[in-house]
């Protein structure tokens, strides 16, 4: 998946932060990851799995919200904008260190 794909996606998606409610409703005994939206609930994951890991991924799943996926992204590219600069840079004291005697 590219960073393009993976921001459509994030942008299409409920906006965060998310939260996570452990009260066990309504997945019973499931960890609930939920979108923090007043008009409405929404509700995001159920995390109910016999794997003992719902708490661990509901986690993740709160943690990867939009917001911060978008986030993470505008960092990476500001990253690699910022190695583009320091690369051309580097060339350009390399090519006036070539042309001095």
């Amino acid at each position: 998946m590219t960073d393009a794909e993976l921001q459509a996606l994030a942008e299409r998606a409920t906006p965060g932060p998310w939260d996570v409610d452990d009260s066990g409703e309504p997945g019973a005994d499931g960890v609930m990851v939920n979108c923090n939206e007043p008009d409405r609930e929404c509700i995001v994951a159920d995390c109910n799995t016999d794997s003992g890991c719902e708490q661990c991924n509901a986690d993740f799943i709160a943690a990867a919200s939009p917001d911060i996926v978008l986030a993470l992204i505008r960092r990476a590219q500001e990253a690699e904008a910022h190695a583009e600069k320091l690369a051309r840079h580097l060339m350009e004291v390399t090519a006036e260190l070539d042309e001095t005697p």
